[in-house]
């Protein structure tokens, strides 16, 4: 099947990237998380997507390499299956369907499954059961199903190789014996800023078995497609972000059919009312650009000029992407607004030509949203019951259905909850069948399905193995264990042998996972940016620590550090950021988090972090534009950083990682037309190039060989590649056969079983195990933690694996040991397959840090193998603290005393005068009690703490406590007066010193004469709300009770005044005047102080303020029609604010004026003629008139002669003389009359006197004559002489040939059997008639040729004499 479409493929050119946008900074800004986590942001993932891809010289990605290097994949697997058995064999392991955790907040009503991302739907029509269907992922490739009814449906890839791809929609050809015929059509087209390119459309003359690329859709137009379908001839129509095209002949050839009258090419939408019979097409622009719609009654012969029609009451234009449905001549259309919403559904009941608002709008999502949550760009559908017009369905982030023509609409779907009907967010695409009963849904979670259309909705996604993992995480112990990160489906886990199913333990889209593989209940997993989720216990229960949402990438790139329990994550350009307790936070709040600037980063932003697992607390970053940065001591304040860039590396770090030892570095990357592959043997100090015959292609992961740092494994954009040898650009890359032809995102490896796991962005989970080699390796154990004091020995058991059967002797070395220490072994040589325990002696003589062993092992026949060791001594426990120095208030004069209670140590109490900045040491306060003796105010203030230390010297410091030094009772801040509007809130205040202070308020509603408690009011703030003029003058005080004398205060008493809030009752209207004529426009309104009227000339966008136009009515005087159209406003202020009225617009109409009179006409009788008049004004009428004695009148009205211009066919003569004016009204002017048009009508000539034909003899003058009828007559003699008549012309023999007689004055017998004829026309009737055709016949004279001769004869002989003559008649 791959050999079919490479060899269709194959010359596939795909020219003119896209411009991309330049990213800068990995800051975002994402909503807050709630405690249902949306699913959503597809707009920041493509973002990010596009920055990871793009060619960091153009700022573009080419996507046609895509297609190039899934060929080249295609290529080499074929030789790998052939010729390299040797390659790794991998197993699939789903999820083939999964459920939703008991700490995911987003639960899925009737235990609902979750896939991947689905755009595209064709139910099959070849099925006569109608329930094959065929589904085309964005990252998943083409699936099948043969039967949708089915629970669970048994779905079938049908094509890796259209992975990655982004199938954005299906058909079939409808007509009966072609329905083998099938196309699809690619890319991920609404993202302004061009997602997901395509490569064009495929097309299956097999019913969907295999797939050739049409080659005629290689260029840039066919880059982005929305829609496909065939008509009922077998034509196909293509919507692009480039227009509709048409194919005649099953896409060989295409043509641009898109109507030149739309403001955009970019088509969101096409649909076709029938495929049975001939039908309506109609198409919708708006792809971020503005909304237009057209239709057509002749799609297969359209042009971009002709058949296309404009509705004649469209729908709402906006900026934005916009659905419709079609059945018949009934159409739903939902456009999204410019926020992304889509606040109406509009309808038409005549194909379109007039649409209106549904009285119904789209309800919220079930989480109480917009029903779109200004995704409309991206999540959009409608769909209308086959068997019922007033059945339609539509899809936003939730469904939602009217039974009643668009009257009301409800929510069928919900996202989350346990409630309703569960179908996945975001929804794409609705399929009615069988009758308007079936229905598919597909959705960012898959596909779902209903037999009672939406009532009951169920999904189909057990089995359809579409999940886009960005990232994996593999348990030390647990063999089946991994987690991992999906795009819109949250953070997995999987726990089953081979091919099983999964738990969502996580809500919205899961990012990067990580496992502890020292201590493996401490799991973590990551929504967006630096939001992060842990699990304490093994997986089983998951809390949210978001650090922080508006820092980091959409998907962040981070690490677990296993040793030092840290997580260093990107956090902003030329920083990253370093949380210190991800295992011990109790919650957010708790989190110890520090942002680390590094000069080396210059600005760019982290896109990988490794944590090296040989040298404590050093990170290898990689940057978003091509650096890698070391930093050594990560967790410090100040780490220290060495740029190790290889020398010409550009784009976009996506993993760096470490072999056999920290010297062994591979930094790959996942941009375009970069060098992606970079070996260091040297710790960075220089890198080799190792792409080798690698495609062109994005590579986003990359490992050692774990037996050797000679070869590696790498995950790509088609899959995981393999060398078998690193060796620069001679590095010859083999695609694995076994894995699919799909982006492959991250690897890890788990060496106590060689396992290997493979996460991929649209086929879910794989792994395979790497054989062992023949000889002996060494286990990685865990590095051994003591806390000080050490003891005086630290051991490791070091394991020796057989490999293959060895059994031999294995001597051992140890070198890299700290001073003054020794290493020895328990048995030494091991025979492999055994262990031995590795002593280092003398640690109790190390100061805290960590200590690293390399224990070298040779034995005959096998390769010699190291294995670095770590021994870490922690500086132990601090001091614990049981009870903490309390805060404490005391009067003036009186002791005060700080105590602290803890298990061990020395004390050493410090004070702090400027609120904890800085601290210092209280002299000789080194008891667990510190006390003051007769306390000032000035001490009042002042933080004290208590710092313990033990013998290892770790200390701990107390918390701290306060110290209240109170003077007398007394108010110090009086309560201030308060003017305030109509429903507004006041905060009355006081501040007051003294000790253990109480307040009340108390309100008085008679100008201080009696005085009430207001309940509740117990604090040194009361909060008014709600004012209301009933309000007006009331006084409130605050009473004041303290411990210090005296003992009771009292307040002043401050007044509260209210003021009317501002209101406008009566709007401007709009005015429609004639030029010339004023207009007034007036606005009433209360609580206003100024008045100010304002102008726009531009329909609203912006306002000009009115110079003096400061009162409550403002005349715009005598306009002129360049005033027509503008809006006015009034702007009216007051103590409470400030307001816009509505705008109202001014309309004036011109003068009524007649700027061209009619004509007079002279005609030929029997012809037309047109009087005419233009006029200007508003509302213009015409009214034409005739009189049939010229223009003296009397005038009568011409019935039903009321345009501009009025004509009369076949004139007779009998008009001549006729006159005819038009009477012209308009809104301005009374009764206008036009000119006189006087219409001279002419008879035209005729033949009154016929030519005769004559005959003469040679040399004789000859005359015809003829006559014609009426004045001005004209004459044209012709002749014919053998060859038809031509036009004679005065000369020779020849006169008289343009008037009444011709003169031929010598005639010869050459003109014997001559034609004549006469042409008469005259000046107005200009077609001629012609005369009889005579004959001219000349005879010639007579003449002897031949004279008779003498004759000599005998007698009574007959003698003859002969004489010869010519001429006409000779005798």
């Amino acid at each position: 099947m791959f050999r079919t479409t490479t060899l269709a493929i194959r010359t596939l050119l795909v020219s003119a990237p896209f411009l991309f946008f330049s990213l800068t900074s990995c800051q975002h800004v994402e909503k807050g998380e709630e405690e249902e986590t949306e699913y959503d942001g597809p707009d920041q993932a493509i973002r990010q997507e596009l920055e990871m891809m793009r060619d960091p010289r153009t700022g573009q990605v080419p996507w046609h390499k895509l297609l190039e290097a899934k060929l080249a994949a295609e290529a080499s697997k074929e030789s790998a299956r052939q010729n390299r058995i040797e390659a790794l064999a991998w197993e699939e392991r789903g999820p083939t369907s999964d459920v939703v955790g008991p700490s995911n907040g987003n639960s899925r009503a009737n235990n609902g499954i979750a896939a991947g991302r689905v755009r595209a739907m064709m139910v099959d029509s070849l099925d006569p059961t109608k329930k094959t269907v065929f589904i085309g992922s964005v990252a998943g490739g083409l699936w099948k199903t043969t039967d949708i009814t089915a629970s669970p449906a048994n779905w079938v890839p049908v094509n890796d190789f259209l992975s990655n791809l982004a199938i954005a929609a299906i058909c079939q050809d409808p007509r009966p014996g072609f329905q083998n015929i099938m196309y699809l059509c690619t890319g991920e087209s609404y993202y302004n800023s061009d997602a997901a390119q395509g490569v064009g459309v495929f097309k299956s003359v097999d019913a969907g078995a295999t797939w050739t690329y049409l080659s005629s859709t290689s260029s840039a137009n066919y880059n982005f497609c929305t829609r496909i379908l065939c008509d009922y001839q077998g034509n196909v129509y293509l919507s692009t972000r480039s227009g509709v095209f048409r194919s005649n002949d099953g896409g060989t050839n295409w043509t641009n059919i898109t109507p030149s009258s739309v403001a955009s090419s970019r088509i969101c939408d096409m649909e076709i009312s029938s495929t049975a019979a001939p039908a309506r097409l109609h198409i919708v622009t708006g792809i971020s650009s503005a909304q237009s719609y057209r239709y057509t009654d002749n799609p297969s012969t359209a042009t971009n000029t002709t058949g296309w029609n404009s509705p004649t009451t469209a729908f709402p234009s906006y900026t934005n992407r916009a659905e419709i449905a079609v059945l018949g001549t009934t159409l739903y259309a939902i456009p999204a607004n410019n926020s992304g919403q889509v606040t109406n559904v509009y309808k038409s009941i005549d194909g379109g030509d007039n649409w209106v608002a549904c009285t119904g709008t789209p309800p919220n999502t079930v989480s109480g949203s917009a029903f779109t949550n200004t995704q409309g760009w991206y999540d959009l559908s409608v769909r209308i019951n086959p068997a019922n017009p007033d059945e339609c369905i539509i899809g936003g982030v939730d469904a939602a259905r009217t039974l009643d023509g668009g009257i009301t609409w409800t929510r069928i779907s919900a996202w989350v909850g346990t409630a309703g009907q569960y179908v996945h967010a975001d929804q794409h695409d609705l399929q009615w069948w069988d009758g308007g009963n079936k229905l598919l849904f597909a959705c960012d979670g898959g596909v779902h399905f209903s037999a009672d259309k939406g009532t009951t909705i169920r999904d189909r996604n057990s089995g359809l193995r579409i999940k886009q993992f960005y990232s994996v995480a593999i348990h030390p112990t647990q063999t089946n264990y991994f987690l991992a990160g999906a795009q819109d489906n949250g953070v997995h886990q999987l726990n089953n042998a081979g091919l099983g199913s999964s738990v969502e333990v996580t809500g919205g889209d899961g990012a990067y996972v990580a496992i502890d593989q020292d201590e493996p209940n401490y799991q973590f997993g990551s929504y967006v940016y630096n939001a992060f989720r842990r699990s304490t216990n093994n997986g089983a229960n998951w809390s949210s620590f978001t650090i922080n949402s508006s820092s980091g990438r959409f998907i962040n790139p981070w690490e677990y550090d296993n040793s030092a329990n840290i997580i260093y994550a990107c956090n902003a350009a030329g920083n990253y950021l370093r949380w210190d307790n991800p295992q011990t936070a109790l919650n957010v709040a708790g989190a110890i988090t520090t942002i680390v600037p590094i000069t080396e980063f210059a600005g760019q932003n982290v896109s990988s972090v490794h944590v090296s697992p040989f040298t404590a607390n050093r990170v290898f970053f990689g940057l978003g534009s091509g650096k890698v940065v070391r930093v050594s001591n990560a967790n410090d304040v100040t780490p220290t950083a060495l740029d190790i860039t290889p020398t010409g590396a550009a784009g976009y770090v996506n993993c760096v990682n470490t072999g056999s030892t920290e010297s062994k570095l591979i930094a790959v990357y996942a941009s375009y037309n970069v060098t992606h592959v970079w070996v260091s043997q040297d710790a960075g100090v220089t890198w080799t190039a190792c792409d080798g015959n690698l495609p062109n292609m994005p590579v986003r992961w990359a490992i050692f060989h774990p037996d050797t740092d000679t070869k590696a494994i790498i995950a790509t954009e088609t899959g995981v590649w393999e060398t078998d040898l690193l060796n620069g650009t001679s590095t010859v890359w083999v695609a694995n056969p076994s894995f699919p032809n799909v982006r492959a995102s991250m690897l890890k490896y788990r060496a106590s079983d060689r396992t290997l796991v493979a996460s991929t962005h649209g086929r879910g989970v794989w792994t395979t195990t790497i054989p062992a080699p023949s000889g002996f390796s060494f286990s990685a154990p865990s590095p051994v933690t003591v806390a000080c004091p050490a003891p005086q020995n630290m051991s490791v058991t070091l394991n020796t694996i057989s490999n293959g059967g060895f059994t031999g002797a294995v001597s051992l070395t140890a070198s890299g040991n700290p001073g003054g220490t020794t290493v020895s072994f328990t048995t030494n040589p091991v025979t492999a397959g055994n262990s031995t325990i590795v002593i280092l002696n003398g640690t109790n003589n190390l100061t805290p840090g960590t200590y690293t062993v390399t224990v070298t092992g040779t034995a005959s026949g096998a390769i010699t193998q190291s294995r670095t060791l770590t021994y870490t001594i922690t500086p132990g426990s601090a001091p614990t603290i049981s009870s903490q120095p309390s805060d404490i208030t005391v009067c003036s004069g009186n002791n005060a005393a700080f105590s602290i209670v803890t298990n061990e140590g020395s004390y050493q109490w410090q004070v702090s005068t400027n609120g904890g900045t800085t601290w210092s040491n209280v002299s000789g306060a080194t008891s667990a009690t510190y006390s003051i003796t007769s306390t000032t105010t000035s001490l009042s203030g002042n933080l004290y703490r208590c710092v313990v230390t033990n013998s290892c010297g770790n200390t701990v410091t107390s918390t701290t406590a306060l110290l209240t030094v109170a003077s007398s009772t007394a108010i110090t801040t009086q309560p201030a007066n308060a003017s305030l509007c109509v429903g507004s809130s006041n905060l009355f205040s006081v501040v007051a010193t003294g000790a253990n202070l109480t307040y009340q308020w108390q309100k008085s509603t008679d100008g201080g004469t009696t005085w009430s408690n207001v309940s509740g009011a117990t604090s040194s703030q009361y909060t008014l709300s709600s004012i209301t003029l009933a309000m007006n003058g009331d006084q409130y005080r605050c009473i004041v009770n303290g411990t210090c004398t005296p003992s009771t205060v009292t307040s002043s008493a401050a007044t509260l005044s209210v003021v009317s809030a501002l209101s406008i009752t009566q709007q401007p209207l709009s005015q429609t005047v004639c030029s010339g004529a004023n207009a007034s426009f007036t606005i009433a309104a209360v609580g206003v102080s100024t008045y100010q009227w304002q102008v726009s000339t531009d329909g609203g966008t912006t306002w000009s303020t009115i110079t003096g136009a400061t009162t409550t009515t403002y005349t715009v005087t005598a306009p002129g029609t360049s005033l027509s159209g503008n809006l006015y406003r009034c702007v009216v202020s007051g103590s409470c604010g400030t307001a816009n009225s509505s705008s109202a617009t001014l309309t004036v109409n011109p003068i009524t004026a007649i700027t061209q009179q009619p004509n007079a006409q002279t005609i030929c009788a029997g012809s037309a003629v047109s009087f005419s008049v233009t006029a200007t004004g508003a509302s213009i009428t015409y009214q034409w008139q005739q009189s049939l004695n010229g223009c003296n009148g009397p005038w009568t009205n011409i019935s039903g002669a009321t345009s501009a211009t009025y004509t009369i066919n076949n004139a007779p003569v009998t008009l001549d003389n006729t006159a005819y004016r038009c009477i012209v009204n308009g809104t301005c002017t009374a009764a206008l009359t036009s000119g006189c048009g006087l219409l001279t009508v002419v008879a035209p000539t005729t033949v009154t006197t016929q030519p005769i034909s004559q005959t003469v003899c040679d040399g004789a003058a000859v005359t015809f004559t003829t006559a014609g009828s009426g004045t001005g007559v004209l004459y044209q003699w012709q002749v014919n002489t053998g060859a038809g008549f031509t036009n004679l012309t005065n000369g020779g023999i020849y006169s008289g040939v343009t008037t009444a007689s011709l003169s031929i004055s010598a005639t010869n017998p050459a003109m014997n059997g001559y034609q004549y004829r006469c042409l008469l026309s005259n000046a107005v009737c200009t077609t001629p008639v012609n005369t009889n055709t005579i004959t001219l016949t000349v005879n010639t004279l007579p003449a002897i040729s031949s004279q008779p001769q003498s004759q000599t004869t005998c007698s009574s002989t007959t003698v003859s004499f002969t004489v010869g003559a010519t001429g006409t008649g000779v005798q």
